[in-house]
């Protein structure tokens, strides 16, 4: 099983039992951000640390489009109301052409998942891993029947530790 394989396997149970407590604290606070009031929403933290994960629960289970681009005509290619970009700048003048393309498109509401603060005044939600959400989603991974060599116990990113996860299995 490679690290691709795990992947899908993880996303297809992008459902609300598998988010973590720092996952389901940050799908709370998105949710009290959910009014015509709040346009955009910054999500931010380091890399590998689950906001992907929410991102795929969002679309799945809430009807978000993912774009990694600010392109407004990529914009106009999607379904839904609301939108997911991810891996985008959070510098102010970014921000003014998302929020100029919301205008001149369908899109209602916005999440920009980034490494860093936006640097607007759009609400902004803190993600941070803690060791209970590794330990939460090492036992989410072990459910599906997902191996977890005892070598890789310490480590705290999700993305590093799905690649080794595949890398075991490959030897």
């Amino acid at each position: 099983m490679d690290s691709l394989t795990i992947e899908k396997l993880i996303d297809d149970k992008a459902v609300l039992s598998w988010l973590t407590p720092s996952q389901n604290e940050a799908f709370k606070q998105i949710q009290m951000f959910d009014s015509p009031a709040y346009k955009m929403i910054n999500l931010y933290g380091k890399s590998g640390i689950g906001k992907g994960f929410i991102a795929r629960f969002l679309i799945k289970e809430l009807g978000y489009s993912l774009c990694k681009t600010i392109a407004e005509d990529q914009w106009i290619k999607t379904e839904s109301h609301f939108l997911i970009v991810d891996h985008v700048s959070t510098s102010r003048e970014s921000l003014r052409s998302i929020r100029n393309s919301m205008f001149r498109t369908q899109i209602e509401r916005i999440l920009i998942i980034s490494k860093t603060k936006a640097d607007d005044d759009i609400p902004k939600i803190t993600f941070e891993l803690a060791k209970e959400d590794i330990e939460v989603f090492r036992s989410n991974l072990y459910k599906i029947g997902v191996k977890i060599p005892p070598d890789i116990e310490d480590v705290y990113d999700f993305n590093i530790l799905i690649t080794k996860i595949g890398e075991s299995y490959a030897k």
